[in-house]
């Protein structure tokens, strides 16, 4: 969308007008109705390289072969810059959250056949074990038995070769030692 003009100024105010983009106006990028003084806009984006359109020699500029936003007398506008100012960049770093907490959640599916998925969270880089075990306290399958750093973690177990009932699995990591009960079914 286009501008008449883009500032505006009269009747003695004397804004500071530094480091913009001031382009794009239909009729002047900065307008000083006043001539008892000079605005200063210094470091301005004109819309063009080779700076604001000042085709009268009048105090204090001039610059008749400008291509950017025309610019009134009575505007102090050099230095400018060639090219738009950009704004604060995206920052494309990617944090990974890590969890405050050890924690074991519940198995899903659950009831399942014959696989189901294990969530557990570690807060910091420690030796981790996930172990499964009958409900008569046998150990059946060993998930996982290794030092992982901090974060969460899905763990699938595929019980096709086990027989239907209950079963428990069992984390231990850094003194956080906790089971859940999980139900296969046939």
């Amino acid at each position: 969308m286009e501008n008449v003009n883009g500032i505006y100024s009269r009747s003695s105010s004397n804004p500071l007008i530094n480091n913009n983009n001031i382009y794009n106006n239909t009729n002047y990028g900065v307008y000083n109705a006043d001539a008892s003084l000079v605005i200063n806009a210094e470091n301005n984006w004109w819309g063009d390289a080779s700076g604001s359109n000042d085709p009268t020699d009048g105090s204090p500029d001039y610059n008749p072969d400008g291509k950017g936003d025309k610019i009134s007398d009575y505007v102090s506008y050099r230095p400018w810059r060639n090219q738009t100012i950009v704004g604060i960049e995206e920052d494309t770093t990617k944090f990974i959250a890590v969890p405050e907490v050890f924690s074991l959640l519940q198995n899903y599916p659950n009831p399942f056949n014959p696989t189901t998925t294990i969530k557990f969270a570690l807060s910091k880089e420690t030796f981790a074990t996930l172990e499964i075990y009958t409900i008569s306290g046998k150990k059946v399958a060993n998930l996982v038995s290794k030092s992982l750093p901090s974060g969460d973690y899905y763990i699938t177990w595929d019980a096709s070769e086990f027989a239907s009932g209950v079963y428990f699995y069992r984390l231990k990591a850094d003194g956080f030692v906790q089971s859940k009960k999980l139900l296969l079914l046939k």
